[in-house]
């Protein structure tokens, strides 16, 4: 028998892993015909990321290794393919996943020790290449989908492989008990699961609909309950979807009916993650629905990328009206179930200008608890990587490391790179630093909410946007270095000088775990630790801004409005119901926004009972794990509130928080 081995590298992220499920995908289909099963053997799944050389030395004798590539591994497997060959100079190296390059002809010629490619689905053509090994003299060139080492520097292109129409013709890895094995590792696994293939969109930053075709192609519903089954006899943690577009089905209510029925019924998976459909709609409304009754949410996707339209025509994105998605913020804060807005910093078309009104857009439509962005990289295979649409978007980008965030550093590990723009035709270097400030300014301090409530109400009674407000701020830390937001903004600086010069370096916080943590997230904690001189800081800026800029918010108000933002903030140390009393209707103002609403300043008396997270005892790094990783999205680190007369008779809920899953 021949030895294969299957390598699908993903890092250990605490003690949660991924199963190989790409790989597992392969050797499942692979194992239909009778050829292969009586030459081959799955001599072993490699998920982890363990040194290559340390791999090497293990194998025995393998004729096959086959690598799945994605992004966060391709400098690592490009390393162990070349250790492989090393050793073994006789095994097939096969190389596929997103991140192989479809526009490269020169590519195998710069890397001999990697003898094909397989491009776009993977099934089909990995059997062919096992069955053509077999041949006394292999012919890889006759198999579709592949670039094969040719002569001396050739390489042969054979054209576009054919698709997998019926998706069920691929057994399950988890089905035929092929993983049943690693999960009794000890680890907690992650499972990733398709329920359909193809996305009908042609997004150019994307690589998804040519990854997999745009046709879309779904397996059958009783295989995906099945697999729900072994994912809860199995207590998965999380399930991660990996579809385009969940939601866009008619039938995806019904199969997530069905895995909140095995949900409750043996506690497993406990928590649901997936890519929404690209316009939210009825569907994706009801599913979240079911997934947070059932504490399954992960956060619902209410992605816009960018809020120009010339910006959305460049990148062949199409974004549902405004008016829309403000209806989906208000629905889904209503029904207490959390969302998050992805956008992308640096596509074609955008500019400062644009960013920063894009950016007051989605705060303006009350998407203040979760805004993700995410500065734009050049995927490899997408139409944004092409040399022609490069050139026509003036786009620059510099290759630069790749961060692990959340993950166990590792010096001795292979560093992971990715291609990070920078530049474009409308968006010169200099402004591409200042729009990535604000995202870092929005996402620090306001969806992590630091100065989340004080914005809202600063930026209402003063008349402005909430991005003049950030902006302001950041402009007396810069005058103020010796503060603490002036401490923070001079490190935020540091880091994006570090991108911008492709020299980006982990952040470690040790008082905060031993992991890495991303920017913002990392300014928020550190600000936390000092909270009490933060908010004394802070007092003084909006006093001097309120005086220089006309605000017109006086010291006493000021102090309020600190006071409040301060107490609303979920904190280590911090534990049971705060009672407090104000003279403004700060508290009215705040939820107002959440909800919607608008609310007009009023003097009088009232009482606010700030309910305060427990449970942390002043432990950092259960705080900094659970609250801002786990509980970053949807509002999770606001504490909620609720008023009480000033006689002191019953409360009156005014929740702001909403609920998110770990």
């Amino acid at each position: 028998m021949r030895n294969v081995y299957l390598a699908q590298v993903n890092q250990l992220y605490g003690r949660n892993a991924f199963f190989p499920y790409s790989v597992g995908l392969l050797w499942s289909y692979a194992q239909k015909d009778e050829l292969v099963r009586s030459n081959y053997r799955l001599a072993e799944f490699l998920f982890l990321r363990e040194a290559p050389d340390l791999v090497v030395r293990r194998m025995d004798k393998p004729d096959i290794v086959g690598i799945s590539c994605y992004i966060w591994n391709w400098e690592y497997n490009l390393v162990l393919a070349r250790a492989v060959k090393a050793a073994f100079p006789d095994c097939l190296i096969v190389l596929g996943g997103p991140q192989v390059p479809n526009r490269s002809p020169q590519w195998l010629a710069d890397h001999p020790y990697v003898d094909i490619l397989v491009h776009q689905e993977g099934e089909g053509a990995f059997q062919e290449i096992l069955r053509q090994r077999l041949v006394e003299a292999p012919d890889y060139t006759q198999i579709g989908g592949l670039s094969v080492q040719g002569g001396p520097g050739d390489t042969v292109q054979t054209g576009r492989g054919s698709r997998m129409v019926d998706l069920d013709s691929i057994p399950s890895p988890y089905l035929t008990g092929l993983f049943d094995t690693l999960a009794k590792l000890p680890y907690d696994f992650n499972a990733s699961q398709e329920t359909h293939r193809g996305c009908p969109y042609s997004c150019t930053f994307c690589d998804w609909g040519s990854a997999v075709f745009t046709k879309v192609r779904s397996f059958g519903d009783d295989r995906i309950v099945d697999e729900y089954e072994w994912f809860a006899r199995n207590k998965i943690e999380l399930l991660y979807n990996c579809d385009a577009n969940y939601g866009m089905l008619k039938r995806d209510i019904a199969i997530t009916e069905d895995l909140v029925r095995v949900k409750q019924q043996s506690g497993y998976p406990r928590k649901f993650r997936a890519a929404y459909a690209k316009k939210s709609n009825a569907n994706v409304f009801r599913i979240a629905e079911l997934l947070s009754r059932e504490g399954m949410n992960k956060g619902v996707t209410l992605s816009m990328q960018s809020m120009d339209s010339d910006t959305l025509d460049a990148v062949k994105r199409g974004n549902i009206k405004m008016e829309d998605f403000s209806e989906n913020i208000r629905k889904y804060k209503a029904s207490n179930i959390a969302t998050y807005t992805e956008v992308i910093l640096g596509l074609p078309g955008e500019s400062w200008a644009s960013f920063r009104r894009g950016i007051d857009q989605i705060l303006d439509a009350r998407q203040h608890d979760s805004i993700n962005i995410y500065p734009c990289m050049l995927l490899p295979n997408s139409e944004m990587s092409d040399e022609a649409y490069v050139q026509r978007h003036g786009i620059r980008a510099v290759r630069t490391q790749m961060l692990w965030l959340h993950a166990k550093p590792n010096e001795n590990d292979t560093k992971e790179y990715y291609d990070l723009v920078i530049e474009t035709a409308t968006m010169p270097r200099a402004d591409w630093r200042k729009s990535y400030k604000l995202a870092w300014a929005v996402q620090a301090l306001h969806c992590l909410p630091a100065l989340q409530a004080a914005a809202i109400v600063v930026s209402r009674l003063a008349g402005i946007p909430i991005s003049e407000f950030y902006l302001a701020l950041l402009e007396r830390a810069q005058e103020r270095p010796e503060t603490i937001l002036g401490q923070q903004s001079r490190w935020a600086d540091a880091k994006i000088d570090e991108m911008l010069d492709a020299r980006s370096t982990d952040i470690i916080l040790p008082e905060f775990g031993d992991i890495v943590w991303p920017l913002e997230e990392a300014s928020f904690l550190s600000i936390l630790k000092q909270r009490e001189t933060f908010y004394e800081e802070i007092a003084g800026e909006l006093l001097d801004l309120t005086k220089d800029r006309g605000w017109n918010l006086s010291s006493d108000l000021i102090e309020e409005i600190l006071a409040y933002q301060k107490a609303t903030v979920a904190h280590p140390d911090d534990s049971g119901d705060l009672d407090l009393s104000f003279r403004h209707n700060i508290d009215e103002i705040v939820n107002a926004e959440h909800a919607g609403e608008a609310v007009a300043l009023r003097q009088e008396d009232c009482r606010v009972v700030i309910a305060r997270q427990s449970g942390y005892a002043g432990d950092w790094v259960a705080f900094a794990r659970e609250a801002v990783w786990y509980g970053r999205k949807g509002g999770c680190l606001r504490n909620p509130t609720a008023r009480k007369d000033p006689a002191g008779g019953a409360r009156m809920p005014r929740s702001t928080a909403l609920s998110v899953g770990a």
